[in-house]
Parts: C-alpha cells; sequence; structure tokens
C-alpha cells in the first residue's frame, strides 16, 4: 500500500494534463503550432472545424494505423505535420477492409493533405508513414477539418 504523502506527492504527476506535458516537448509543441497553423489557414478561407485525431511519435519507416468514420454531406481535409526532424510524412486512406487505396499524399518537405467527399458515411483505414526522420524518433499529429 502507498504511504499517503506519497500519494498526495504524486496526484499532481498523475493529474497533469497532456497539454501541460506538450508544452515541456519541444518536438510535440512544433507538431501542435504546425497543425493550428492549418486550423488557421482553413478557417481564414471560411472553413469549418477541426479535430486532432492521432499525436505521437515513430522511427523512420515504421507506420501506425487507425479507423475513421465521416458522415456524408460534407468534405473534408485530412492533414499530417511532423517535428523538424522528419523529411517525410506519408498518410495513406484505405477501404475499411484495407484492402484498396481510396487516397494519399507522399510528399516530402510538405505536409500530407488527403482530401475527400463521402457520397455516404464511409468508414476509413488510415496508416501514417513516417518515411523520413532523421533523428529517431519523430513526433507527427493528424487533423481532420470540414472544409464544406
Amino acid at each position: 500500500m502507498v504511504p499517503a504523502r506519497i500519494a498526495i506527492a504524486l496526484a499532481p504527476l498523475i493529474l497533469w494534463p497532456a497539454t501541460i506535458r506538450a508544452q515541456e516537448n519541444p518536438w510535440e509543441r512544433q507538431v501542435q503550432q504546425q497543425l493550428e497553423h492549418a486550423a488557421q489557414t482553413i478557417s481564414r478561407d471560411g472553413n469549418g472545424w477541426a479535430h486532432d485525431l492521432q499525436v505521437g511519435f515513430m522511427n523512420a519507416d515504421e507506420s501506425e494505423a487507425f479507423t475513421l468514420t465521416l458522415p456524408s454531406g460534407a468534405s473534408y481535409a485530412l492533414v499530417g505535420a511532423c517535428d523538424n526532424d522528419c523529411t517525410s510524412l506519408h498518410l495513406l486512406l484505405y477501404n475499411d477492409a484495407g484492402n484498396y487505396e481510396v487516397a494519399s499524399a507522399r510528399t516530402a518537405n510538405e505536409p500530407p493533405v488527403v482530401q475527400l467527399t463521402p457520397k455516404e458515411a464511409t468508414r476509413y483505414r488510415v496508416k501514417v508513414v513516417m518515411a523520413g526522420c532523421s533523428l529517431n524518433p519523430c513526433w507527427y499529429g493528424i487533423a481532420l477539418y470540414r472544409i464544406r
């Protein structure tokens, strides 16, 4: 059993919000700033909401995947960002089964952006690939923007 003094001392660390921790991590902060810049650019064009889907880190040539369901009746932009050690981040969108590529963004030294307009509510598999990282690991972030 943990003594009360130790539990009280550790409580602030357990309850410390993720946003405060991000302020202490310069690489994650770089990613958040890039996503905020993208949100400002999209908002300036009169477009809608943004939602951070994924923030994390990977080594070069690693990938992560997650699922995303989008309703019909709007257009969306899926935007990626990565820290200054990252040289290439790829976004690939697959059908729900993961056997058909719907859209992709494979560019070096530019934030990847995938735009799509589902004709009906659709579930996608999103694959994020850290294609280039000069100093492992590299931080990345993915945000979804409704653009119409």
